[in-house]
């Protein structure tokens, strides 16, 4: 059931993603004038939000573009999704991606300091502890369950 949720999500973000840039585009371009009704900086918000998820969705169509809808195909991804090589492969990956945000955050902390920006500075460091943090609940919560 988990891997056809999760294939019903890759389907659908290109165009959900697409269709939110799209209403915040055409919303913000509607009521540019009326500063008093909308802030412009919840529509770039909601259309950086859709932008992204129209990347995640290219993304997904790119990397599974040769994916079927047969039954071998989906029994294949489900085996391949639960192969203990591919489990450890993902776990490794998303190590070395927390370290690498988390050097980062860690630069750009640097970066507004050297140019004298306390509210980058502040804002950075705050997603440094904030990363941490959110490693110490996910390992708590892994170490209850396993």
């Amino acid at each position: 059931m988990k891997s056809k949720f999760r294939h019903t999500l890759r389907k659908y973000t290109l165009p959900i993603g697409f269709i939110i840039f799209a209403i915040a585009s055409i919303v913000k371009q509607i009521f540019s004038d009326s500063d008093s009704v909308v802030r412009a900086d919840y529509f770039h918000f909601i259309a950086g939000l859709g932008a992204g998820l129209m990347f995640a969705g290219a993304i997904y169509k790119v990397i599974f573009r040769n994916d079927g809808n047969s039954p071998e195909a989906v029994k294949q991804r489900e085996i391949e999704e639960n192969d203990e090589r591919n489990i450890r492969i993902k776990e490794k990956a998303g190590y070395a991606s927390w370290y690498a945000s988390l050097l980062i955050f860690v630069a750009m902390a640097l970066v507004f300091i050297f140019m004298d920006y306390p509210l980058g500075y502040w804002l950075s460091a705050g997603a440094v502890v904030l990363h941490k943090i959110i490693l110490l609940i996910f390992t708590s919560i892994y170490n209850k369950s396993m």
